[in-house]
């Protein structure tokens, strides 16, 4: 089996992985379409190094503004070259709306017609509606706009994982999947590998790879706080000052390790919030952090998908929210979903 993986995040790499571990004995191949270059560079000598889970890999060239029409059709003779040398049979995307997986479809189905699209999970949005996909602009202008720009193969997905070309979602909780995603044939993605050795070393070496690991003793650590963009707190130093006061209260200040955003430019202030905390480096997706926090360890975030993703990828890790004041957003849906995985509050 000829198996392709469009990786555009951290997440979806990290899933793609997991995938590929399972279907060891096919040909797994990493298509890495991320905007930022040095983070596919980074990715991909890691897959270099581990051959053994996938067999090969591609960086397709990536989006530049000023020349984005040469790009996308550099972009698209990429993918029609790789296709004829090694006609796929699977193709995996973490996001069916991407231009790029829907193209890759296009071309695979002219060399085999059974070619399966396949979505694997990118966290809040496989479980929750997301307002822009279905609005009158996305649902009808710009279906109409694409479709004249690139042909009647390009399909308008209502929701993540919900458009035509995809009959197939892996899913780290199919019995919570949007609605749209139900008719879809539906599989639940194997937590246990996330614990395998041959992951934990591609977690190992990535960390090893972006900081110096040896510096946390996640052994001391009994609260891990995730924070969301800085924008999306109406008062990013009172939200700090109420999260102080809360988790001081459980736990000694030196036992606390602080997770920002990775694009936050608030590392100073949290280090005089929090001035006995541990500061995680924002850069480096808490993903790579989980294999070396302790169960016992309490990560807490509020409208995160890391949420979700480290209750995933370390099922038994205890996982809860903080409530703070953000700018309005509808969270009945994720109130509703955090109460389905026993995502309690902590106050």
């Amino acid at each position: 089996m000829v198996n392709y993986f469009f990786i555009s995040s951290p997440l979806h790499f990290f899933i793609a992985t997991n995938i590929a571990i399972q279907k060891h004995a096919d040909n797994n191949i990493a298509l890495f379409i991320s905007k930022n270059k040095h983070t596919a560079e980074l990715y991909s000598s890691v897959i270099t190094d581990n051959s053994d889970i996938f067999n090969h890999f591609e960086i397709l060239p990536v989006n530049d503004s000023k020349n984005k029409l040469a790009n996308r059709k550099q972009c698209f003779s990429l993918i029609e070259k790789i296709l004829s040398q090694t006609p796929a049979e699977q193709i995996f995307t973490g996001n069916d709306a991407r231009v790029e997986f829907q193209y890759a479809m296009h071309i695979a189905r002219q060399y085999k017609k059974e070619v399966a699209g396949i979505y694997i999970d990118d966290g809040l949005g496989s479980y929750l509606p997301h307002r822009s996909m279905n609005s009158f602009t996305r649902k009808y202008i710009e279906t109409f706009i694409k479709k004249l720009t690139y042909g009647n193969w390009w399909k308008s997905p209502l929701s993540l994982g919900g458009s035509e070309w995809v009959t197939q979602a892996f899913l780290a909780y199919p019995e919570l999947a949007h609605p749209l995603l139900i008719d879809k044939k539906l599989e639940k993605i194997d937590d246990k590998i996330f614990e395998s050795p041959a992951f934990i070393g591609i977690c190992d070496r990535l960390l090893t790879e972006q900081t110096d690991s040896k510096q946390v003793n996640f052994n001391n650590i009994k609260v891990v706080i995730c924070l969301t963009h800085d924008t999306i707190y109406l008062n990013y130093e009172k939200t700090l000052t109420q999260l102080r006061a809360i988790f001081e209260s459980k736990c000694l200040a030196e036992e606390i390790a602080i997770k920002a955003h990775p694009r936050s430019k608030q590392n100073a202030l949290i280090s005089q919030v929090f001035p006995k905390a541990t500061i995680l480096p924002n850069k480096v997706g808490l993903e790579l952090f989980l294999p070396h926090i302790n169960n016992d360890t309490l990560i807490v975030g509020d409208i995160s998908t890391t949420l979700l993703t480290s209750k995933w990828l370390k099922p038994n890790v205890q996982v809860g929210y903080f409530e703070a004041k953000t700018k309005a957003i509808d969270s009945a849906g994720l109130m509703s979903l955090f109460d389905a995985l026993s995502i309690k509050c902590i106050k």
